[in-house]
């Protein structure tokens, strides 16, 4: 059956999700051509379109709650760029009208979709022990429509937009966190450094910066019993770009992917896939809620200059 569309948001990510719907059969994908300020005045008469199925949401963070709740009060399926919302209090609303609704809702953490990141957690979990995951993600400070990603009241900062990356990871990998240690430097806190301690006695160590210009980078290395794997994007893509603010077009940099179906679209895939067959959503707002969690619990670490026990998130 032929599903329709309506993509929210022209920046990086909504070109990527553009080009993956594009990619995919019996799909129809429009995108709003309007900035988006008052989402129940602006899109309203739109969610009313019954040509329109799905709503996918790649727009500043704090706008994702009200947009997504709208959405799923007309009906529709909703995709959401993480982080699925800003507050903790909004991901309990948008729960409860995902259950109104009865429809799917997906969250687009697409590092579970990187080959890399999936075969170190197939095989770690494989092992079944408690170990140790070192993360690093760093890139060019990231320029969004009014600089929002540094606007910590709307972003949530570096630890809810950049670090949710790898706090989700090592969730998965090594299961629930119990605390959370974490500082924050630089100007508009573009630098974090992370440590989960999770219940099954691993620890994760994560780094995070937006100040590196030497092109995205990420390292991942992960122990568990006497086994190590490790991957570096620098190491293993078979082209690295470096570009300054000057020359790079894109207001977010992204990792280079070797591969002919990029993480997105197979991300994408799987949403739609799971809307035709009706089955579970891949990725779910309480699954995503997790490790949203987590990194409000990093976040409070950080302004609190002290642990943080994740049951305290509220």
């Amino acid at each position: 059956m032929a599903l329709g569309v309506l993509l929210l948001g022209k920046g990086s990510m909504g070109v990527i999700h553009k080009k993956a719907y594009d990619s995919i059969p019996d799909m129809q994908c429009q995108v709003w051509p309007e900035r988006i300020t008052q989402p129940r005045i602006q899109l309203a008469q739109a969610f009313q379109d019954e040509n329109v199925n799905i709503v996918d949401i790649c727009l500043p963070s704090h706008l994702h709650a009200q947009v997504a709740e709208l959405a799923l009060e007309h009906g529709k399926h909703v995709f959401i760029e993480k982080p699925a919302v800003r507050e903790w209090s909004e991901l309990e609303r948008l729960r409860t009208a995902e259950q109104n609704a009865q429809a799917k809702v997906m969250v687009g953490h697409v590092l579970r979709y990187f080959p890399e990141y999936r075969l170190i957690l197939e095989r770690a979990q494989a092992v079944g022990e408690y170990g140790m995951l070192l993360a690093k993600r760093r890139a060019k400070s990231p320029e969004g429509s009014g600089n929002w990603f540094l606007n910590t009241q709307q972003s949530g900062g570096i630890i809810l937009d950049l670090a949710l990356h790898d706090i989700d990871f090592a969730r998965l990998l090594f299961g629930p966190v119990a605390s959370v240690f974490a500082q924050t430097a630089g100007l508009n806190e573009t630098y974090a450094l992370i440590t989960l301690h999770h219940e099954n006695r691993s620890v994760s160590h994560i780094e995070v910066s937006w100040m590196y210009t030497g092109g995205f980078h990420a390292r991942v290395e992960v122990q568990v019993g006497g086994h190590h794997w490790s991957h570096d994007n620098h190491e293993s893509n078979p082209m690295v770009v470096h570009a300054d603010a000057l020359t790079s077009v894109a207001a977010v940099e992204v990792p280079l992917t070797p591969f002919r179906e990029d993480p997105w679209t197979r991300q994408i895939k799987d949403f739609v896939r799971c809307i035709k067959e009706d089955t579970k959503s891949p990725i779910s707002l309480h699954d995503a809620g997790e490790s949203l969690k987590v990194a409000l619990a990093a976040i409070q670490s950080a302004r609190n200059k002290a642990p943080v026990s994740v049951s305290e998130v509220s």
